[in-house]
C-alpha cells in the first residue's frame, strides 16, 4: 500500500524509459556507471538509427539528482564517431554537474579533455555542450510524467 506521500511522486525513471523508446525505438546497449555505492547509478543508453550514421546515447538516472541540477532533467546525444568513449564521457561528466552542484540548462558546457586527453587529441574535441534539442519533434524535448514535466537537453561535443 503506498503512503499518501507517495502517491503523487513521478516515475521519473518509467516515464523517460517509455518516452526514449517511443522517439528513439529499441535500445542496443546499455552501460551503468557510479560514482559511489551509495548513490544512484547513472545508465547510459544507446540508439541506433536515430539519425543517419550516428549512435544516440541518453542518460538514464540523472533525473535521481534533480536537487544537485536544479531541474529533473536527462540527456541526449548524438554522435557519428568516438562511440566506444562516449558512454564513460558522458557519465562522468554528468558526474562531475552532480558533485559540483551545477545547474545543467543550454549553454553550459563542460570541459573533460584533461580526464580524458586521448579522445580529445583524437578527435580535437575538449568539453561537452548542453542545449535544446534540435533537429528533433518537438513533443521529443520534454517528458510528461503525471502533472509534471522532466526537460531533455541535447549534448554534443565542441572543440576549444
Amino acid at each position: 500500500m503506498l503512503l499518501e506521500s507517495e502517491k503523487n511522486v513521478p516515475k521519473w525513471g518509467e516515464c523517460y524509459y517509455d518516452h526514449f523508446e517511443k522517439y528513439l525505438g529499441k535500445p542496443i546497449n546499455r552501460e551503468i556507471f557510479e560514482q559511489n555505492r551509495i548513490n544512484p547509478v547513472i545508465q547510459i543508453i544507446s540508439y541506433d538509427n536515430v539519425f543517419s550514421n550516428c549512435r544516440a546515447f541518453c542518460s538514464f538516472g540523472l533525473s535521481h539528482y534533480a536537487s544537485q541540477i536544479s531541474e529533473v532533467a536527462e540527456v541526449f546525444m548524438p554522435v557519428d564517431a568516438g562511440w566506444e568513449d562516449t558512454p564513460l564521457i558522458l557519465a562522468g561528466t554528468l558526474f562531475y554537474i552532480i558533485q559540483h552542484d551545477i545547474s545543467i540548462g543550454r549553454g553550459r558546457a563542460i570541459r573533460f579533455a584533461d580526464v580524458f586527453p586521448d579522445f580529445a587529441l583524437k578527435f580535437g574535441k575538449a568539453a561537452i555542450y548542453f542545449a535544446d534539442p534540435f533537429g528533433v519533434p518537438e513533443d521529443f524535448k520534454r517528458v510528461r510524467c503525471g502533472s509534471k514535466v522532466g526537460e531533455i537537453y541535447l549534448a554534443c561535443y565542441i572543440s576549444d
